[in-house]
């Protein structure tokens, strides 16, 4: 994935950069028409909203996805009052003075997918570290069939590189089939085009079920003579209901399941500089587990469970906003969320 622009959502004329881009970036990934329509229907609503009462607090971004298929995300975060009644706010042409709502309800019938998420600021003590409202919205261009993952399973990610560079240090590469979901980690040494070619030994792996200590023995050899990398292996296998893991370095992986969160250390080493023996394990799948691993340009403190309701949330929408609100500005960015939930839960979402 790849940011294709933001803006500051401050005043009237700052929506203008945004429409532009758009028009340019649907016509190239082959949107049709009446899909570039609905594109820019749901952006102006969404940034008509954050004017109107973010007060100067919007962030607007576009992003582009090249995997597992094509699509493009908007996605509106701001530092606002957030939305007090979000049932009431997703109704067709509802707007207070006080309650960003306008156009929310127009939002998820443009979109192929649409969530939001909402809090408003509580009085006394307890992380206070965001409030306001994040609001993703997906289109795929086309006809494309969604890419399915096995049943009761979604996945988010982010990427974000140092200074917007076109080279990116992280890398992650996923694959699933109908009983398992594989993805892999990587964080190279560095920054820049020479970390970033750490990603070429993804090549052709993982596939579906493949085991993460194997994974990673793998990449060690493939890595050999290079910069290197720390990096992580997953394998969630739905049909056992677990996830096997592996790791090797300072990535980070938490599970959230219904007990307090499970977060593995990893012993130091570099794949691909004699490497070293990972820390393996497993966590059980119980329903609504949430399993999320993140390079160290992602601060998770706060983490997810310090945010009522943001697991509940589609994991594309959570790991846009954690990347936004607790990413490292000098350093690469990566996080990859899974959320397996057989019944899951549908918005609305607000929380005090």
């Amino acid at each position: 994935m790849r940011l294709i622009t933001q803006q500051l959502m401050m005043d009237k004329n700052s929506p203008m950069v945004i429409r532009s881009r758009l028009r340019a970036v649907t016509q190239r990934m082959g949107f049709h028409e009446v899909q570039r329509e609905r594109i820019q229907i749901a952006a102006s609503e969404l940034m008509s909203n954050q004017i109107k009462f973010a007060t100067g607090a919007g962030l607007f971004q576009v992003w582009e996805h090249l995997s597992p298929i094509p699509a493009l995300d908007l996605f509106a975060l701001d530092f606002g009052p957030g939305i007090s009644d979000l049932s009431q706010a997703l109704t067709d042409g509802f707007s207070t003075a006080q309650t960003l709502g306008r156009g929310l309800g127009s939002i998820g019938r443009a979109a192929d997918i649409f969530d939001i998420y909402t809090r408003t600021r509580t009085p006394g003590p307890g992380p206070n570290v965001w409030y306001g409202t994040a609001a993703w919205a997906r289109f795929i261009p086309g006809d494309q069939a969604s890419f399915r993952h096995p049943r009761g399973l979604r996945t988010g990610r982010f990427l974000r590189a140092l200074k917007d560079d076109l080279f990116n240090g992280d890398s992650i590469r996923e694959t699933s089939s109908a009983r398992f979901l594989n993805w892999i980690h990587l964080d190279g040494l560095g920054h820049g085009k020479n970390a970033a070619e750490t990603a070429e030994s993804l090549y052709n792996i993982p596939t579906p079920g493949s085991d993460p200590a194997e994974l990673l023995a793998t990449l060690n050899l493939r890595l050999a003579g290079g910069r290197g990398a720390m990096g992580l292996a997953v394998c969630l296998d739905i049909q056992a209901r677990k996830a096997l893991y592996a790791g090797l370095g300072d990535l980070a992986l938490r599970c959230y399941g219904s007990e307090k969160p499970l977060k593995p250390q990893f012993p130091g080493g570099v794949l691909g500089r004699g490497g070293g023996t990972p820390g393996a394990g497993f966590f059980n799948l119980e329903d609504n587990t949430l399993i999320c691993s993140s390079s160290d340009g992602i601060v998770l403190n706060p983490d997810i469970g310090d945010f009522p309701g943001l697991r509940n949330c589609h994991p594309q929408l959570t790991a846009l906003f954690m990347g936004n609100i607790l990413g490292r500005d000098h350093d690469d960015k990566s996080l990859f969320i899974a959320h397996f939930h057989h019944n899951t839960p549908a918005p609305p979402r607000s929380f005090p």
